[in-house]
């Protein structure tokens, strides 16, 4: 193996208590026919969403198998070949309760390979050659579980054949491969009770400049959104709809969002500066979208709040402290070269919106700094900074700023000169509490998220 080789590893883990069996038995009782559902000629671009919400019960085995629940097939003609086809297929779907995959087979080989995206799965196959192609969708049975255990949820699918002859813009190569090779947008969102929502990908801007996700949601929730661009700054707005159609404002943000809804239906807008996709040097502008939505039954209580139970000494220690934080403390001291492979513990606490905490780091020479923050569930608005702090003891403005990738948040700067620092875990923004969530500000701040912090420098 190489020095550096790496491979991909998803591990998921959620409490059974979360689940309902109610609503579970519902779900696989409106279980999705599929026998209508087809791999899409459009051949519009992929950056039109063209999803389709499914339902597909999960069985548990004695033993690990694979249970196909649908093929589709398509024949690709001599004319068909010569429009240099492209099968696009996206598969988002609960990576716990519902774990649906597909693969593609032509002239007897599996040619499908997928990437994982952080809700799915997806691939870019073509161009196509002359022939018949069959998708299958599947899923992996899960094992070790009570007798007839089922699980359910509603997965989003979104197949289609797309053209690059038919793409005829300025600069079309690089134009078609960035909005070609991308997972689309979602347009609608309606969870399960009780069921996460994580969205995180890599998005084209649209040409209208604006997307809207529609949202619909059972049960009190929290909506936190992050998004970031190279090219533009985006608006964020959530609206209320109500039955009759009318639309009201519930909250706006610069390229951020957090606020608890109620039960209801809603209207998610985001909307770029540049009010038009426009090209940057890759061929295309694209953004980051981190989208949660958090039931907020399922947060976890605070140590110290009054109806919590956890009585460990790590809580204990929380309790005690003012801040809820104590003693905290990271171990930021350079590390020298050395043969003897040497891993800092990390450091773990529960942090609810607001708590905040700053760290002193010296460097005596150029050296890289690693901070991995990884909190469950990820609703706070956490921020980590690295600022240069002067001799007069004032702060310059920020040097290094975690990016956030799904739940994790991490800041990674190669090359800090020597001086004193700064390292800040801030909060600039709260949650905005829309009237008739049945959730109080005080409320919110008993709620936390256990974080994990791994920092190295050296």
């Amino acid at each position: 193996l190489h020095p550096c080789s790496d491979f991909f590893a998803q591990i998921a883990l959620r409490p059974t208590a979360l689940a309902n069996e109610d609503r579970t038995k519902s779900c696989i009782a409106e279980a999705s026919d599929l026998s209508s559902l087809q791999v899409q000629r459009s051949l519009e671009l992929t950056t039109t969403p063209q999803w389709k919400a499914i339902k597909v019960p999960i069985n548990f085995e004695a033993t690990p198998s694979t249970v196909s629940v649908w093929t589709n097939s398509i024949t690709i003609s001599q004319d068909d070949a010569a429009e240099r086809l492209f099968m696009r297929l996206v598969l988002h779907s609960d990576y716990l309760s519902s774990d649906l995959r597909f693969q593609v087979r032509y002239s007897g080989r599996y040619i499908a390979d997928t990437q994982v995206t952080s809700h799915g799965y997806a691939d870019m196959i073509g161009p196509l050659d002359p022939g018949v192609y069959y998708v299958d969708m599947y899923y992996v049975a899960g094992t070790n579980g009570p007798e007839n255990l089922k699980l359910c949820s509603t997965s989003m699918v979104d197949l289609r054949l797309v053209s690059k002859s038919a793409y005829g813009r300025g600069n079309a190569t690089a134009q078609w491969l960035c909005t070609s090779t991308r997972v689309p947008p979602p347009d609608s969102l309606t969870p399960q009770p009780d069921e996460q929502v994580l969205l995180d990908s890599e998005y084209v801007v649209p040409d209208s400049g604006s997307h809207t996700i529609r949202l619909k949601v059972e049960e009190t929730r929290l909506v936190r959104v992050k998004l970031s661009s190279s090219d533009v700054d985006f608006t964020a707005e959530l609206r209320s709809v109500g039955e009759t159609g009318g639309e009201s404002l519930v909250a706006r943000g610069s390229n951020s969002l957090e606020v608890v809804v109620k039960p209801g239906t809603f209207k998610l807008q985001l909307t770029s500066s540049s009010g038009g996709a426009g090209l940057s040097v890759s061929g295309c502008s694209t953004f980051l979208l981190n989208l949660l939505l958090q039931p907020t039954e399922a947060l976890p209580i605070c140590p110290w709040s009054p109806k919590s139970s956890d009585s460990s000494a790590a809580a204990e220690v929380q309790k005690g402290a003012a801040d809820h934080m104590g003693n905290l403390m990271l171990d930021l001291v350079p590390r020298a070269v050395s043969k003897d492979l040497v891993v800092k513990p990390p450091v773990s606490l529960w942090m609810s919106q607001g708590m905040e905490k700053t760290f002193d780091l010296t460097v005596e020479s150029t050296a890289a700094v690693r901070i991995e923050v990884t909190t469950q569930p990820p609703f706070i608005p956490l921020e980590v900074t690295i600022r240069r702090k002067r001799a007069s003891g004032k702060l310059e403005t920020a040097i290094g700023t975690g990016e956030w990738t799904e739940s994790r948040l991490l800041l990674m700067q190669s090359e800090l000169p020597k001086g004193n620092y700064i390292v800040e875990f801030r909060q600039p923004r709260r949650y905005t509490i829309q009237s008739g969530s049945g959730l109080s500000e005080d409320d919110l701040n008993l709620l936390c998220s256990h974080v994990t912090i791994q920092a190295e420098v050296g």
